[in-house]
């Protein structure tokens, strides 16, 4: 599609697109051609803090999709939740905060 000049912005799925990995790989074929980066990112947690990890590392401002849910609860909420139009990632080792175990121990089904 880049080559084609078929599209005017991207819109990779890093839990869809195989990784970071593939994700970036895709991020950077863009950027050579002058395509914009918009990831597809309609998650809530792991997937949504990956995104937007990535999004970060791209030179310049990248949008980054938020659909908004009033969920239950979340593992990661305290992370995604948007500040003043954009987001402060957490800065920690992997995706930058762990989940709360807690709120995945109250979701916990055992056979």
């Amino acid at each position: 599609m880049m080559d084609a000049g078929a599209v005017d912005f991207m819109q990779p799925s890093v839990t869809k697109i195989g990784g970071i990995g593939p994700w970036m790989r895709v991020a950077r074929e863009a950027a050579a051609r002058g395509v914009a980066i918009m990831p597809h990112s309609l998650y809530f947690g792991a997937g949504l803090l990956a995104t937007r990890h990535m999004a970060a590392a791209l030179p310049g401002e990248c949008m980054v999709e938020l659909m908004y849910r009033d969920l239950a609860e979340n593992p990661f909420a305290a992370a995604l939740q948007p500040r003043d139009g954009g987001f402060v990632l957490p800065d920690g080792p992997g995706l930058g905060c762990e989940p709360d175990e807690g709120a995945v121990r109250r979701h916990l089904q055992t056979n």
